[in-house]
């Protein structure tokens, strides 16, 4: 958001406000740790800082918001932000319904399951994608709220029902991790994919590729991968503001001679 944010300054503020010059936007990212996109490799991290240096973002580490009125942003080290424009990115949030004791509960309101993915202390309630977190020695955090997760548990506790109504013996879920890919900005992004770890021009064009391969349907992709290209080679975006000339009306007199 903070590299989409900053060519929005670059490329789309002269454009559409020419009176206004792009100095008057300044952009701040604050991260309470000491690294950005901590769940990636040290590589991915560190590149994704220098993308948005380069992009000239003010990039706060170690430090986060400790309070917010509407025009001002106090961080935990005292320092002041005058802003009215606050956005918070701060990941998943488990949402289940009520009646789950607390206590087979975790961070980030995930419910606690096993290898099975059956919520602990239950033995007819399964939870699968951002509620579920399979608490294991090799997961002691559970597994990334992403859609392949979500994906890959939902098609193993598809089987895993079906064996069971078969009273057939199951085994316990695995991930396979596909990588992680992020983007920062235009032929700006990092990949990690096994072994494998890179970022730039190609690993933007692989995000945009597997992208557009998620969204469903021919028609939308062809649309979607059409606009795209448009956007690359011309900096156009969908109309944020409705403008059309006015002229006022010539006011009527009433008063009777």
């Amino acid at each position: 958001m903070a590299g989409a944010l900053a060519e929005f300054r670059k490329y789309i503020l002269p454009k559409d406000y020419p009176e206004y010059p792009s100095s008057i936007m300044n952009i701040y990212l604050i991260e309470a740790i000491d690294e950005l996109l901590s769940t990636m490799s040290d590589k991915a991290s560190s590149k994704t800082l220098e993308y948005l240096k380069d992009l000239e973002v003010k990039v706060l580490l170690n430090e986060s918001v400790s309070n917010y009125d509407g025009s001002q942003v106090v961080t935990n080290c005292d320092k002041i932000i005058l802003t009215k424009n606050l956005t918070r990115t701060a990941g998943v949030k488990g949402q289940f319904p009520k009646g789950i004791d607390k206590k087979h509960v975790v961070k980030g309101n995930r419910l606690k399951t096993d290898s099975f993915l059956m919520v602990e202390g239950y033995k007819n309630i399964f939870a699968i994608g951002d509620i579920a977190a399979v608490i294991t020695e090799e997961t002691p955090k559970g597994h990334p709220q992403v859609a392949q997760t979500a994906i890959q548990q939902g098609k193993y506790l598809g089987n895993v029902l079906l064996k069971i109504i078969k009273d057939e013996g199951v085994n316990p879920f695995e991930y396979k991790d596909k990588g992680s890919l992020a983007t920062v900005g235009k032929r700006k992004a990092v990949a990690d994919l096994g072994k494998f770890k890179f970022a730039g021009y190609f690993a933007w064009l692989l995000w945009s590729v597997v992208h557009l391969l998620s969204i469903s349907g021919f028609r939308n992709r062809l649309m979607v991968g059409f606009n795209w290209a448009v956007s690359y080679f011309t900096y156009e975006k969908s109309n944020r503001l409705i403008i059309r000339n006015f002229k006022p009306k010539p006011s009527v007199n009433n008063t009777k001679k």
